[in-house]
């Protein structure tokens, strides 16, 4: 298997993703027969949330060094000020050239580990959405099959 290689735009991609695999909403008619919503876990195998936990933690920092090196682009290209107006072209123009440069370039991503889609036991049990599962395929490791 290939080692992971991501930039910073996957792994900002990837860390929103994994804010999205914890629970997820469920429908519950209670014992006064009014109907509840509870928040349920997804059915992760253990390696699963272990390996997640792990790309969590590793990603939380990239962001946070993404975040500091934006903040710094927008101090540089406005002067020190912070502030750009949307109406000076240029300085929005740097702006956005800078920003694609940072986020186009590679993180290390030692640590994080494949996980394997058939440890998310996709199905009724651990229905994780399309969209976060779509974020999350640059840390998926397809080659079994996931349903049986």
């Amino acid at each position: 298997m290939e080692p992971l290689k991501m930039t910073v735009k996957t792994a900002n991609e990837v860390y929103a993703a994994l804010q999205n695999v914890d629970t997820y909403p469920h429908l519950l008619k209670g014992e006064d027969g009014k109907e509840k919503v509870v928040n349920l876990p997804y059915k992760l195998s253990g390696k699963a949330r272990w390996n997640f936990t792990k790309a969590t933690n590793r990603l939380r920092a990239h962001d946070a060094d993404f975040t500091k090196n934006r903040d710094d682009i927008i101090k540089e290209v406005s002067g020190g000020t912070g502030i750009i107006q949307q109406t000076d072209t240029v300085k929005m123009q740097e702006l956005t050239r800078k920003v694609e440069e940072l986020l186009a370039q590679e993180v290390d991503t030692s640590g994080i580990l494949r996980v394997s889609v058939k440890d998310l036991n996709l199905g009724p049990e651990s229905p994780i959405p399309v969209a976060v599962l779509s974020l999350l395929t640059p840390i998926l490791d397809d080659s079994e099959e996931p349903i049986s």
